[in-house]
């Protein structure tokens, strides 16, 4: 199962998710969009996206989830 990844870059380029089956991969994929400052796992999708898959964008608040796999809201976005 594909997890994903808030990506962000040292340029300042507006950061991304990216949706691969590990941090690695996620490395090398923001990588080749620029020089990766760090990747963090993401709860659910957020937007921008690199390659949406079916599930929707529930995340809402990547900057402030990145880092946890449970969204770390009393109330999650989702609800």
């Amino acid at each position: 199962m594909r997890q994903p990844f808030w990506v962000t870059f040292l340029d300042g380029k507006k950061a991304v998710c990216i949706e691969t089956m590990s941090l690695e991969e996620a490395r090398a994929l923001g990588a080749t969009m620029g020089a990766v400052r760090d990747v963090k796992t993401l709860p659910y999708p957020a937007e921008p996206r690199t390659h949406p898959t079916e599930c929707p964008s529930f995340c809402y608040r990547p900057n402030d989830c990145a880092g946890t796999t449970a969204c770390p809201q009393r109330h999650s976005c989702t609800e």
